[in-house]
């Protein structure tokens, strides 16, 4: 190595240190969600009834749903960056407006404005911090950011659980604004991060963006990564609706509800450790450990999540709570892999596009399932699930090798 790539070499690394540690900060920021654990009680304060509470969030999703494709196209045509800043932009809109409007038709508004806010946000914030690793050819390093995000992040969602509870005690004001003010806090750290110059190759024509998206996953290369996006589809579809219909379970089982916030709190550093675990595997391994070993280790534990006890099943609870999170950043890291970087912000939606369908579809299932057979059974059943996700894997793996 001769002496001008030495200081070439630590200026990248300054560089990519400058960058990491502003993603961090950004995303331990948006983690700080002070009325994720109850938002459901805000909600009913202003007047709403069960139905009304439904329908926000069939919306939430639904906006999230029909916008997540087309922001993930701006994102490429006009800047990741851009598109976070324009996200979190609505998200603060959203806490404003919902303290200072009441009615159910506003809160609709409000509500279809934070599924824009999620569309807006997914996939470009992470399509900004890969390349910008990519760009100085540091794509192995990205699973550590990520892992470490991811974990600590984590941790400050049950500790803004928590201190929601302590905030909605002075006002529900002081919940949203101080969710506000993270949220300016995560403006500021990513406004440090470069937009990558692999992104400024912008296409000439929007109708070219939109062909060389669709190509991808249809004759291009994505077309390969289908398989994997269903596995990960198919592990979040027996997941969520596990996780969320948990606190009626658990409730039924005569928990009470401040315990049964403890428990979710905690969830949350299972999930931190297994984030944390994602980022130490070795790299020769990480995929098996991901894709073959943590599915046939979830289906087991969905099956015996309803045996024993209340102790038990909240054991089994954390601990499908740490697998899980060992496989998200295995599986953001190595699907980016093969994302063409022009059109990442694009394929990242997609992604979460696809994923929202199974997720949304596993809601309604569990909570129609769950009348007819009751949680425990329907739990059990969804054991299958982590099976079909192991068989898209070996699929996968056994094309790629």
């Amino acid at each position: 190595m001769n002496n001008t790539q030495v200081p070439q070499e630590n200026e990248i690394n300054q560089s990519l240190k400058r960058s990491s540690r502003a993603y961090f900060i950004y995303y331990i920021a948006t983690q700080a969600a002070f009325d994720r654990g109850i938002f459901i009680l805000f909600l009913l304060s202003q007047g709403f009834d069960s139905a009304q509470v439904g329908l926000l969030q069939s919306i939430l999703f639904g906006a999230a749903f029909l916008c997540e494709i087309p922001t993930g196209l701006m994102g490429d045509k006009y800047g990741r960056k851009k598109s976070v800043f324009m996200g979190l932009l609505a998200y603060i809109g959203y806490s404003f407006g919902v303290i200072s409007f009441t009615g159910f038709s506003v809160f609709v508004g409000f509500y279809a404005l934070y599924g824009f806010a999620m569309s807006l946000v997914s996939g470009s914030d992470r399509s900004l911090i890969y390349d910008t690793f990519k760009q100085h050819n540091k794509e192995a390093s990205f699973i550590k950011l990520e892992s470490l995000s991811r974990s600590v992040g984590s941790i400050v969602l049950g500790l803004a659980i928590i201190l929601g509870g302590v905030l909605q005690a002075i006002s529900w004001d002081a919940v949203y604004i101080a969710y506000a003010g993270v949220l300016v806090i995560a403006m500021m750290a990513i406004s440090f991060i470069p937009e990558p110059k692999l992104q400024v190759a912008h296409h000439d024509e929007d109708f070219d963006l939109v062909k060389n998206a669709s190509r991808h996953f249809t004759v291009g290369d994505g077309r390969k990564q289908l398989p994997l996006i269903l596995f990960m589809s198919m592990i979040s579809f027996a997941f969520y609706p596990y996780f969320i219909f948990t606190q009626s379970a658990l409730t039924d089982l005569g928990m009470s509800v401040e315990n049964v916030a403890w428990v979710f709190a905690a969830a949350q550093l299972a999930s931190a450790a297994g984030y944390f675990t994602a980022g130490k595997l070795p790299q020769k391994n990480n995929l098996k450990v991901a894709f073959i070993i943590c599915p046939v280790l979830l289906s087991l534990l969905y099956l015996i999540s309803q045996m024993g006890g209340m102790t038990m099943i909240v054991t089994v609870f954390f601990v499908i709570c740490y697998i899980d999170k060992i496989i998200e950043p295995i599986y953001v890291t190595h699907l980016n892999e093969g994302f063409d970087s022009k059109i990442r912000a694009f394929s990242n939606s997609f992604d979460s596009f696809v994923q929202t369908i199974f997720i949304s579809l596993g809601f309604y299932l569990y909570g129609v399932l769950s009348i007819h057979w009751g949680f425990s059974l329907t739990a059990q059943v969804s054991s299958v699930l982590p099976i079909v996700a192991l068989f898209l894997a070996w699929r996968y793996l056994s094309k790629r090798s």
